[in-house]
């Protein structure tokens, strides 16, 4: 990388004090191609060759379609967007190479009504797929909204994109955190909506699923906190092979654990603070951790609590021996409240 690099303005695309709102930059060809407030635009970094896409030509089958994410995957470039047609806003997936003859619609998210609402989201490639999750709210309960929740994979073609497996989850949120472990991909599904006297009551049994791009092979890895309660795993991370992440057994509180993706082989890691006291800090009124897992050429740095010594930064290896403080560096029970963890060019950053 060239250290000198000058900060320079490329092109000034709405001209004056007002912003283009540049945003979903991404690289494809040698080119940058990026949205704004009037459409798509590509640049070769001079102002001459920083222009306007013709949408209208390159969706000529949905010339209302208005791209609002751009991700890339294998030799395409997939578009993330909708068309408004009265009072409902359909969505699409189109697989691009920026050319028309080579644009196709691979993927179509829509509501029927002003009740009903589709997003698309979790884009994560495995084995060579990419995968992603469908979510179709419907709000036209008074009680509560019913989700319906699928992972769908793709080759990036209208034929090689279905639907691996569907989740009704009635309100409950979505499946969330696809992280892929060698080719393997984990995932986390809540609960179900459970009625009790006319009032809707959510059983939060929201446990590790994997998937192998298989209906069958979509499976639930372990039921860490059996029953209806829940062990919210969070923080799903890769290192080296295995899954780490976070999880609360009910007995233990939320802590550091790993999986293999078997169910003998997803353990507790580590109790940093012993007892139903949780380690790791969760946001505020949810089972959501920030304890921000990072891996570094192997070694997984964290926030946790261990009772004694405040939040701070810790180190796992994956064994109990190898899970310890790096540096108490707010000295004493106070926290310095590490924050921001970084992996580059295999040093960790952080803030304190």
């Amino acid at each position: 990388m060239n250290q000198n690099l000058t900060p320079s303005l490329i092109k000034d695309i709405r001209p004056g004090a007002e912003s283009s709102n540049p945003e979903n930059l991404i690289g494809f060809n040698s080119k940058l191609y990026f949205t704004t407030n009037f459409g798509l635009w590509k640049s070769n970094g001079t102002t001459e060759g920083t222009l306007k896409i013709d949408e209208e030509a390159l969706f000529s089958d949905n010339s209302t379609f208005v791209i609002t994410d751009l991700i890339t995957f294998g030799d395409r470039v997939l578009g993330i967007g909708g068309s408004a047609g009265g009072n409902v806003v359909n969505g699409s997936i189109f697989a691009t190479d920026f050319t028309p003859e080579e644009t196709s619609e691979i993927f179509f998210f829509g509501s029927d009504s002003r009740l009903t609402r589709s997003e698309v989201d979790n884009f994560t490639t495995a084995n060579n797929d990419l995968f992603f999750v469908s979510n179709f709210i419907d709000n036209s309960s008074l009680r509560i909204p019913s989700i319906t929740s699928s992972l769908i994979k793709t080759d990036g073609t209208e034929a090689g994109t279905s639907s691996v497996k569907t989740f009704d989850l009635r309100g409950s949120g979505s499946i969330n955190e696809l992280t892929n472990v060698n080719g393997t991909l984990f995932f986390t599904v809540p609960g179900t909506l459970t009625i009790f006297d006319g009032f809707g009551e959510i059983s939060t049994n929201n446990e590790l699923w994997k998937s192998d791009g298989t209906e069958a092979g979509t499976v639930i890895v372990k039921d860490i906190r059996p029953g209806n309660d829940s062990s919210n795993p969070n923080d799903l991370t890769d290192s080296n092979g295995t899954l780490f992440f976070t999880a609360n057994d009910g007995i233990n509180g939320r802590e550091l654990w790993k999986s293999d993706g078997t169910d003998t082989g997803t353990v507790l890691i580590k109790d940093i603070n012993p007892g139903e006291t949780d380690s790791i800090e969760t946001t505020f009124n949810s089972e959501v951790s920030s304890s921000k897992l990072t891996d570094v050429n192997g070694t997984v740095f964290f926030t946790a609590d261990d009772g004694t010594n405040g939040t701070e930064l810790w180190k796992s290896d994956g064994t109990e021996s190898g899970t310890s403080l790096v540096k108490d560096i707010n000295p004493g029970g106070n926290s310095s409240n590490p924050n921001e963890l970084t992996n580059f060019d295999g040093i960790l950053y952080f803030t304190a």
